[in-house]
C-alpha cells in the first residue's frame, strides 16, 4: 500500500472515530445550551410576573434552574455520562472558569482595542460556549482509557 492511500485511510479513520462524533456532540451541546438559556428566561420571567419577585431574585432563580438543566442535559445527553458529585464539582469549576475567562477577554478587548461593544459581546457569546465545551470534553466528562 502506498503512502498516499495509507494517509487517506488514516484520515478516513480519524473522521469516523473522532471528527464526526465530536461534531454531533457539539450539536447536542448547543441544543442543551439553548434549552438552558430558554429555561433561565422562562423561570425568571415567571418569577417576575406570577410571584412578583424582585429582578435580582428572579434572575438568580432562573440561573440556578438553568444551571441544573445544563448540568443534567450535558451529562446525560451531550456526554452520556453519569452525574456524580466529583463531576458536578468539575462542571461548576469549568462553568466558572469559562465565564471568568470570557469576562476578562471582554474587559481587555473593551479597554485596549477599537472593537465595538456589539462585536466584543458577539466574541463573548461565541467564546464562552467554546471554552465550556472544551473544558467539559477534556476534563469534566473525559472518558478514561483502560
Amino acid at each position: 500500500m502506498g503512502q498516499e492511500s495509507e494517509g487517506t485511510l488514516r484520515q478516513e479513520r480519524w473522521q469516523r472515530n473522532v471528527a464526526i462524533p465530536t461534531f454531533f456532540r457539539m450539536l447536542r451541546f448547543g441544543l442543551v445550551g439553548v434549552l438552558a438559556t430558554a429555561t433561565h428566561a422562562l423561570v425568571a420571567l415567571t418569577a417576575l410576573t406570577l410571584f412578583s419577585a424582585v429582578p435580582m431574585l428572579a434572575n438568580a432563580v432562573g440561573f440556578v434552574t438553568a444551571f441544573a438543566v445544563s448540568m443534567t442535559g450535558h451529562a446525560l445527553f451531550t456526554f452520556n455520562s453519569p452525574m456524580t458529585v466529583p463531576r458536578a464539582l468539575k462542571f461548576c469549576a469549568v462553568a466558572i472558569a469559562a465565564v471568568s475567562i470570557s469576562s476578562a477577554v471582554v474587559f481587555l478587548l473593551g479597554a485596549y482595542t477599537p472593537l465595538s461593544r456589539p462585536h466584543i459581546l458577539i466574541l463573548a457569546a461565541i467564546s464562552t460556549p467554546a471554552l465550556s465545551f472544551a473544558g467539559h470534553s477534556l476534563w469534566t466528562f473525559r472518558k478514561t482509557l483502560g
